[in-house]
């Protein structure tokens, strides 16, 4: 007997495209469970790849879509922060952004993404807009809570690289400055000591 093949995104109705996404997500929210990442990862992206095959859409199904896409990428974006693919996750966290830009799961896998590769200008602001969009979530507080002090630890750096600099200059300075010095020293010394031979000569001369 053999297995009906599958069909491809453009020989499915809308209503299929909905009913298989579905299919899919659910099974990869079950993969995600049992901490099974890399078979959730391939059900939200074959989910992803037939909804944004939305040429039959009408207008309605294409609001529908992009509800349930939102969520596949911030899904995909969480999928990526556990596989430490950081960049990866800040794509899927901008296509989800793209089409919610006040998603608070996307603010924060893309904030928490760019907190880990040191991007934290960028986390501060992804982080701050998701606290204020979700006050008092504690997992979110604890990630712009690092992020902040990272900020004042590289502030700290800077501050103390600056001033071992300025203190360098400035030593450097005084030193040239002790050189110069010596030298119109040296120079006087030489003056005198003509001086005091022009005088014993002078003397010689008088004696005479």
């Amino acid at each position: 007997m053999m297995l009906p093949t599958q069909k491809k995104t453009w020989e499915m109705s809308a209503e299929e495209h909905f009913t298989e996404s579905e299919t899919l997500k659910s099974k990869g929210n079950a993969a995600f469970k049992e901490n099974n990442y890399l078979k959730a990862l391939r059900k939200y992206t074959r989910a992803v790849d037939i909804l944004e095959d939305s040429s039959n859409f009408d207008e309605e199904q294409k609001k529908k879509s992009s509800i349930t896409l939102c969520a596949l990428y911030t899904n995909l974006a969480l999928i990526y922060c556990k596989q430490h693919d950081f960049s990866q996750a800040i794509i899927q966290a901008n296509k989800a952004l793209k089409i919610n830009p006040n998603d608070v799961k996307a603010l924060t896998r893309r904030g928490q993404s760019n907190l880990t590769l040191g991007n934290w200008d960028e986390a501060k602001v992804d982080l701050k807009q998701a606290l204020k969009l979700k006050p008092k979530d504690n997992y979110i507080e604890n990630l712009l809570q690092q992020c902040n002090d990272k900020i004042k630890q590289y502030q700290d750096q800077q501050k103390s690289l600056y001033s071992r600099m300025f203190s360098q200059k400035k030593s450097s300075k005084k030193s040239t400055d002790n050189n110069n010095n010596d030298n119109v020293n040296t120079t006087n010394s030489n003056s005198d000591i003509n001086i005091n031979k022009n005088v014993e000569n002078k003397t010689e001369v008088n004696q005479q």
